[in-house]
């Protein structure tokens, strides 16, 4: 027989779990710690919805494309212009440069093969630079339809002019007109050129603009 205190302590110490209990415990299923992947969703896995199309949106502009006929007439008046420029820096210039020789009275005279002189031969040196500047600006006028803006017909021009001006010295008047050639003065010349085809940027504004210069 136990005495009083020492069944006090028995009953004060824990008792060990039923194998009933532990074998609840063991059977029973871990909690899992992450989810299955079809039943995890975060929330930038969510798809945005696609954004509303407003009724009140209007398309843009279209822009209409100039016609042959406003884009020849752009061509024949900025020709024309660039010849009478070409004459007159081409003058001016020698005159500033204190170069000897008349560029326009020498021009109209071999164009006209001796037929005029004087001031007929200067304005016969107007009309056919005129001319050769009337087709040329025809012709790019009606190859740059698409083209709007004026910087890049002006650079095309300040760069093609001068070449198309050194390509004719060399491989026209110096190999059948070698005279005409020295009576030039070539850095005049090369000035007018400039000028020549800095004017063909007056095409965009005189066949209409179709978009910003």
């Amino acid at each position: 027989m136990r005495s009083d205190p020492e069944r006090a302590f028995v009953h004060a110490l824990p008792t060990a779990p039923s194998n009933a209990h532990l074998c609840f415990v063991a059977e029973e299923a871990p909690v899992p710690l992450v989810k299955r992947a079809d039943l995890r969703e975060s929330w930038f896995d969510a798809q945005q919805p696609p954004p509303r199309e407003s009724s009140f949106s209007l398309p843009p502009p279209s822009i209409p494309r100039p016609t042959v006929g406003r884009s020849i007439l752009a061509g024949v008046v900025a020709g024309a212009v660039a010849g009478v420029a070409f004459v007159g820096t081409a003058m001016v210039a020698a005159q500033r440069l204190r170069l000897p020789g008349n560029i326009a009275r020498t021009i109209g005279t071999w164009v006209s093969r001796g037929a005029l002189s004087g001031d007929s031969a200067t304005y016969g040196a107007v009309g056919a630079l005129a001319g050769v500047g009337l087709l040329l600006g025809t012709v790019l006028s009606i190859s740059t339809r698409h083209v709007r803006r004026t910087l890049p017909l002006l650079m095309f021009g300040v760069i093609f002019a001068p070449v198309l001006w050194l390509a004719v010295h060399v491989f026209v008047l110096r190999r059948f007109s070698p005279g005409l050639a020295a009576e030039l003065p070539f850095s005049a010349m090369t000035l007018g050129a400039l000028a020549f085809g800095a004017c063909f940027a007056l095409v965009p504004a005189l066949r209409g603009r179709g978009g910003a210069i």
